[in-house]
């Protein structure tokens, strides 16, 4: 599910703003699957969005939920779950 478009730019200020917008479209995608019960694909959404930054908390809280909210999850994620808080 990584975007991939536009690896050609060299501008730093261009790159920042696709991080950022792409950054959104990942936490956007995970919060609407999240509200679709589609847990396993809000979690591969956050872990590209991951790729993109590891510095914002938000991801990891999303993250942790989309894991413990999954009443099939197995134990090992439930420790990741409660790694990301």
């Amino acid at each position: 599910m990584f975007l991939r478009d536009g690896e050609d730019l060299k501008d730093a200020h261009d790159i920042d703003l696709r991080n950022s917008m792409l950054l959104n479209i990942y936490m956007n995608l995970a919060s609407v699957f999240m509200k679709l019960n589609y847990f396993k694909l809000a979690e591969q959404a956050l872990s590209d969005a991951m790729k993109i930054t590891d510095k914002n908390s938000q991801i990891l809280f999303r993250r942790s939920q989309a894991l413990s909210y999954n009443k099939w999850a197995s134990l090992k994620e439930l420790e990741q779950a409660k790694e990301d808080i």
